[in-house]
Formats: C-alpha cells, structure tokens, sequence
C-alpha cells in the first residue's frame, strides 16, 4: 500500500486515540482520578475536529487533525503523566512552537473561507495579520487556562511568569513563520500549491466551500 499524506495523517490520528484508550484504562485501574482528568481533556481536545465534522460539517485537513492528536499527546500524556515537561527542558517549547504554527494555519483557512464567501476584498498581508493575531491569542488562552487547571490536577503546568512570557513568546514566533508561509500562498493562489502548507491550507479552503 503506497503511503500518502492522508493516510499517514490517519494513521497518527487513530493510533493517538487508540494511546487515550489504553491511558483511561489504566487510570481506571489504578484509580489515579487526576491522570483520568488529565487525559479526558486530551481526548475532549482530540476528538474536536470529528464532532465537527459531523454536527457541523467543519471538514478538518487531516494533517491539522494529526498535528493536533501528536500536541494533545504530548502535552497531556507525555509532558503531564511522564513528566516530560520536567525531565527534557525543550518539550514546552516544542509545543508552544508548534500549536503557534498550528493555530494560524487553521485561522488562515477559516479566514479564507469567510473572506471568499462574503466577497471581501483584501490582501494577503491583511489574512495573515489576522491569522497571527488570532494564534496569539490563543495561545493567550492557553496560559490562561493552564493557569486555573494546576489546582484541580495537582500539575505545574505554568510554574512561573518567565516560563509563560515565554511560551507566547515562541508562540508569537511560530505564528510569524506561518503567516508568511501563508502571505506566501495567497499571492500566488492561482498557481499550483508546491509547498505541503500550501496543499493544506488548500484542501481546507476546498472542503468547506459550503460555508463560503
């Protein structure tokens, strides 16, 4: 079987939840309720783009969805549960890095499809400022709710004001990365994608023309 990048998106996807499955069980088991809370938000959080698509029809690129099971994986799991986040010093930064990227390359598909679909005229600068706006402030949130999770799972997501200043700090470089990335994509959106964020990035647009 030739190996696309669909279906080896699928493939991390459902080998992430089938790691949920088996870390449930084992809390159950050994009846460790703030692993249990821990890993039922990551399997909320993983399971998001599914129930999407099929309450709303909110199709999800797989490889969005697959970058999003590997970041709840590794923060809930591995950083959380194996206390990566404690043992190996760059694992926060890796995902804070990486959600930047992540958060503005689904704003600028959903910032394509709502641009295109009311007609509104505008530049590529202005989509991607958007888009990075949009991943800051997410990644804001995120703060903000490692912030009041700590006291109820016993963890040190956000030990200090130096660590958070630095996450929105890689957050916010991620998210400049991104956003050319997609500055570059839009000025030549009538040519072929050659870049696979730009493949993304398309097919997102594609799949969810009925909401444009």
């Amino acid at each position: 079987m030739k190996l696309t990048r669909h279906s080896v998106s699928s493939l991390l996807i459902f080998s992430v939840n089938g790691l949920f499955v088996v870390a449930t069980g084992y809390a159950l088991m050994y009846a460790q309720w703030s692993t249990l809370f821990i890993v039922a938000q990551g399997t909320l959080l993983n399971y998001t783009p599914f129930l999407l698509e099929k309450k709303y029809a909110i199709h999800t690129p797989r490889e969005i969805h697959a970058s999003i099971s590997l970041f709840v994986f590794g923060s809930f799991i591995l950083g959380e549960v194996q206390n990566f986040y404690n043992t190996i010093w760059w694992w926060d930064a890796l995902l804070h890095f990486s959600a930047g990227y992540m958060l503005t390359v689904i704003a600028l598909i959903m910032l394509s499809v709502v641009f295109t679909g009311k007609n509104i005229t505008t530049t590529p600068f202005v989509m991607t400022l958007f888009a990075g706006s949009f991943a800051i402030a997410g990644s804001s949130v995120w703060e903000v709710y490692e912030f009041l999770i700590d006291p109820f799972t016993e963890t040190v997501m956000q030990p200090s004001l130096t660590d958070t200043m630095w996450d929105i700090m890689l957050a916010s470089i991620a998210s400049l990365l991104a956003s050319f990335h997609g500055w570059s994509y839009f000025k030549k959106k009538k040519t072929k994608p050659t870049a696979l964020i730009e493949k993304i990035i398309r097919d997102g647009v594609q799949k969810n023309q009925m909401y444009s």
